[in-house]
């Protein structure tokens, strides 16, 4: 939080060693869930100051650690898939969206995007809204679009059960309305193909796409997307 984020991420290598290494009592080693949560928290830290270098090289650490939870290795890869996302061409996507209109991202060409990874099932994703409608009609007229891609299709119950598509249709329909989301939002099996095309395993995840069509920036929030869009618009670099 203080901004040291070098010295944070020699420090994370250490205390690596001593609660997460293979060599480390089951005792006193740090379990994968933990981890996960912990390394998740890091990563949208240094995202929020927009030091992707330090984030790739956070997620490889721990991707390579001897860790015996395989869950560790996995999540941290398909975090760097993403990450590695930055400064390449945004992947085109098409769907349909609540009233089955189609929505394309090529559609959108020389906007800044905002492409939203969304569930009504997530809280944080639901905590955004606000936010996203207020940037919505802030910028929209400088050339600002944002894109929903709906991932509701993709809960299930307890027993393993996914939902049926006329609920998840009817479910973000009603959620969408509540909240004043005047965005295309996809559904379905355009938004499923879309996730699969950006790496996209769990909610909220966002990339911010310049008007080149090339990702500039991933999971930001608050502030931090605020001015990411801001610098879009006037053509500024984005990540780092």
């Amino acid at each position: 939080e203080r901004g040291e984020f070098d010295k944070s991420l020699t420090e994370l290598k250490e205390f690596l060693k001593l609660r997460a290494a293979a060599d480390v009592s089951d005792e006193h080693r740090l379990t994968a869930p933990l981890i996960c949560a912990v390394g998740e928290a890091y990563l949208q830290r240094l995202g929020r100051g927009g030091r992707f270098d330090i984030a790739r090289k956070v997620c490889k650490l721990l991707a390579e650690s001897d860790h015996p939870d395989q869950i560790v290795k996995s999540f941290f890869t398909h975090r760097l898939a993403r990450f590695d996302m930055i400064g390449k061409p945004a992947p085109a996507f098409e769907g349909a969206n609540v009233d089955g209109k189609p929505v394309r991202l090529a559609d959108f060409k020389g906007k800044v995007v905002l492409i939203d990874f969304w569930a009504s099932w997530a809280p944080p994703c639901v905590a955004s809204f606000p936010h996203l409608r207020e940037l919505y009609h802030t910028y929209r007229d400088q050339g600002f679009a944002v894109i929903g891609v709906n991932l509701d299709s993709l809960g299930q119950d307890m027993t393993g059960k996914k939902p049926d598509s006329k609920e998840v249709l009817s479910t973000v329909r009603w959620f969408l309305l509540q909240h004043r989301a005047a965005w295309p939002n996809i559904v379905g099996e355009g938004a499923e193909t879309a996730a699969k095309a950006y790496t996209v395993g769990e909610v909220p995840a966002t990339f911010l796409v310049g008007r080149d069509g090339v990702i500039v920036q991933v999971e930001l929030s608050g502030p931090a997307l605020s001015s990411a869009i801001e610098a879009g618009l006037k053509g500024q670099a984005g990540a780092r």
